[in-house]
């Protein structure tokens, strides 16, 4: 199992859960063996593994998909999940039915999904805000994200998340936009302002590789499918302290609206 996110994230304290849920389910059946920290690739990278059973399942961002399924790239926008309740309702509904048919035609299969918490910026602590006029921002390789903020005045700069650092320590970028858990968790706040995005999460899914989960039997791939909904409540509780311990820390941070975008 593949996860881009490093040890301290919500997701992987869900997926070190996860092998002995998945074996207690199966009775045995099912061993998982999780790589953190993007030891098998950035999510574009695990994606492909995926279609082609070289990796079995994976933990990957919405937007990573945008090349694939259309559904993804329609909801890959800031502002479209304003709340973990929303996103839970879209992906029970016909956003879940319709990018699981998508993903399917692409060998791939969506197992469920975790709440990957709300997007912020990281920008320089002089930056005049709400402008980002100028900026030289890190993103997620997203058309979405980078039509937004291209609207913005600022200059979009796609990259994969593992590539944050290296891009913000050499000046490449004057700041990223990326989840705020990926932030904290990596420890990339320190010298910067972290500006939230307003009712703005973003999910992360649960996706498996068609090649590998079809050659086992149904129990076992609804005994998978079981464990990693369990799982989702580890995720959330992570997500849960992280996000209060952010709001302790800035009782009155600065932030920015997906409203204020066209």
């Amino acid at each position: 199992m593949a996860l881009e996110s490093g040890h301290d994230h919500p997701a992987a304290h869900a997926t070190r859960e996860l092998p002995s849920l998945a074996e207690s389910a199966s009775e045995g059946r099912i061993r998982l063996r999780v790589y953190e920290d993007g030891y098998l690739g950035d999510d574009s990278e695990v994606v492909e593994q995926l279609r082609f059973g070289g990796i079995d399942i994976a933990v990957v961002s919405l937007r990573a998909l945008e090349g694939i399924a259309k559904s993804a790239a329609l909801f890959g926008k800031g502002g479209t999940f304003p709340s973990a309740a929303a996103m839970e309702r879209a992906f029970a509904g016909a956003l879940g039915s319709a990018l699981a048919e998508e993903l399917e035609s692409s060998r791939l299969l969506l197992v469920s999904w975790y709440d990957g918490g709300p997007e912020c910026y990281l920008l320089p602590r002089d930056a005049k805000l709400p402008s980002l006029s100028g900026l030289r921002i890190g993103v997620e390789r997203s058309k979405a994200v980078i039509d937004e903020l291209t609207a913005e005045g600022a200059i979009p700069v796609p990259l994969s998340t593992l590539e944050f650092r290296r891009a913000l320590e050499a000046g490449l970028v004057d700041g990223v936009r990326a989840p705020l858990a990926s932030v904290l968790s990596s420890r990339l706040d320190a010298d910067y302002r972290v500006v939230p995005l307003e009712a703005s999460r973003v999910p992360m899914l649960v996706i498996g590789s068609r090649v590998s989960l079809m050659k086992m039997p149904g129990y076992d791939r609804d005994a998978l499918s079981v464990s990693v909904r369990a799982s989702k409540a580890f995720q959330a509780d992570a997500m849960a302290f992280m996000e209060a311990r952010f709001s302790r820390d800035n009782p009155s941070p600065w932030t920015l609206s997906p409203s204020a975008y066209p």
